[in-house]
């Protein structure tokens, strides 16, 4: 990292940038050409592969004036962005006169791990090197993703499905949530679907799927009615074309199957299917 001739050594930032020129001995502080001391850092995440940036600019009257703060990860919503955010500048608004970029990269790295949305992926049968994708060779096949975030987020690319009783009461737990983004419960109650079957709506250009696994809200499903109820969607979600489902770790919870199960009847029944699947979790 070099610094601008125009700054005297004396300045404030320049010991600064020596600090951190000292903590960051693999990849530098890169400067921003023409923004004077502004620069990024690239923060690794412990035991993760995943990389923050925080973007820094300092004032010309740092430290009396606290730095400007940008935080950006591919691995962190858009709210826990802000939420980051939020607590970064809490966090310096106790600083205020002081060096504080160490602070805040200290802070940034503590915190950011909370916030990830770290998704697992594995297909639905093994994979032999012969069948790895290459740009040539698109994937073929059911694929699950597991990931943590807020399942109402995902792009209208996804379709959503989850599980709900024979009475559509869907007082509870993440149903409430489709409930109230989605609405459509006389229009699902007229479909007059049996348990092992499936309501679907249509709103905002994706598909809603209603898992009918148990006769009662208060009630739980077997593996049996859930998997009776996945094939149907099946075959709902075969008809219409759909490649993408976004979906809670539907019989869990409150249902109290065991997500272990209950994955590897998804994984069974959607095995021949061309289908990637995004399981969400708080």
């Amino acid at each position: 990292m070099r610094l601008d001739s125009e700054f005297s050594s004396d300045d404030p930032r320049h010991a600064e940038m020596e600090l951190l020129q000292a903590m960051y001995t693999e990849e530098e502080p890169q400067l921003l050409p023409g923004e004077g001391f502004a620069f990024v850092l690239r923060l690794s995440m412990a035991e993760t592969v995943h990389v923050v940036e925080l973007t820094v600019q300092l004032p010309e009257a740092y430290p009396a004036i606290l730095p400007d703060f940008r935080i950006s990860c591919d691995s962190v919503t858009r709210a826990g962005i802000d939420q980051l955010t939020q607590g970064l500048a809490a966090k310096m608004s106790l600083c205020v006169g002081e060096l504080c970029v160490t602070d805040a990269v200290e802070w940034l790295v503590e915190h950011t791990p909370k916030h990830l949305v770290i998704e697992d992926v594995y297909p639905s049968a093994p994979v032999s090197p012969s069948e790895i994708c290459t740009e040539e060779t698109p994937m073929v096949g059911c694929i699950i993703r597991e990931g943590r975030g807020d399942l109402f987020e995902v792009g209208l690319e996804w379709s959503l499905c989850h599980c709900v009783s024979k009475d559509l009461e869907m007082g509870a737990g993440i149903a409430t949530g489709f409930k109230k983004q989605f609405g459509g419960v006389e229009e699902l109650k007229r479909q007059h679907v049996q348990v092992g079957g499936v309501g679907v709506l249509q709103k905002k250009g994706r598909y809603i799927y209603y898992l009918v696994t148990k006769n009662k809200h208060g009630g739980k499903p077997s593996l049996t009615t859930l998997e009776a109820s996945l094939r149907a969607m099946k075959a709902e979600v075969s008809k219409a074309g759909v490649k993408k489902i976004a979906m809670p770790k539907i019989g869990c919870g409150l249902d109290k199957l065991s997500w272990g199960a209950v994955s590897e009847v998804i994984s069974g029944v959607f095995s021949d299917c061309d289908i990637e699947i995004l399981v969400k979790s708080l």
